[in-house]
């Protein structure tokens, strides 16, 4: 019996009978003692190729998901600002609404009450059929109008002029009164008169 198969009775190893046959290369017989190893190596490998690629798809989805929560945060706090603008525009506008309308109620009042002395723009003006009256008519304030019967003035339309209304306070301290001269009312007083206006002669 050849001594290689006596060594394979005494040491019945499948790699050990391949190292003892005869012409068996050793390089061989280190590749098969190795290949568990390097099986269970590629496979680790695969493994941690896996994880990895996994690591990567969950980092890109995290970048992704944070990049769309920024953009929805942008719009949510543009959207709250343009809101804060529109209440903010709209409160100034009912300010100005307010302080307008109270100014208006003040004015009326005022007018109401008497005493105001207004300036206007003399809008008409005709001889009365009593030599040296003028019927006139001053438009003042917001389209507002009053009517003077004046005495032995030149008065012309397009005049500037400032107009005492009843109650107002005159100059040698009387009251404007509301009479009525040469059959018309005068609801006021002429204090001051402008210039004649530009081309009239």
């Amino acid at each position: 019996m050849p001594s290689f198969l006596v060594q394979l009775e005494e040491h019945p190893d499948p790699l050990l009978s391949l190292s003892l046959a005869p012409g068996f290369h050793p390089m061989v017989l280190l590749a098969l003692a190795h290949n568990d190893e390097i099986r269970d190596e590629k496979a680790q490998l695969e493994e941690e190729r896996r994880a990895e690629e996994e690591a990567d798809r969950e980092e890109e989805e995290a970048r992704e998901r944070a990049a769309c929560e920024k953009e929805e945060r942008k719009a949510q706090n543009a959207a709250r600002l343009a809101q804060r603008q529109k209440e903010e525009e709209e409160k100034r506008q009912r300010w100005m609404e307010e302080a307008q309308r109270e100014a208006e109620e003040a004015e009326e009042q005022q007018e109401d009450e008497g005493g105001s002395i207004v300036s206007g723009l003399v809008t008409s003006a005709e001889e009365m059929r009593k030599k040296g009256h003028l019927l006139i008519e001053v438009t003042y304030g917001n389209d507002k109008t009053v009517q003077l019967v004046v005495v032995d003035k030149a008065v012309q339309t397009g005049q500037n002029c400032t107009v005492a209304l009843e109650g107002a306070e005159l100059p040698n301290g009387k009251k404007a009164k509301r009479s009525k001269v040469a059959g018309e009312w005068s609801e006021g007083v002429l204090l001051e008169l402008g210039p004649p206006p530009i081309g009239s002669g």
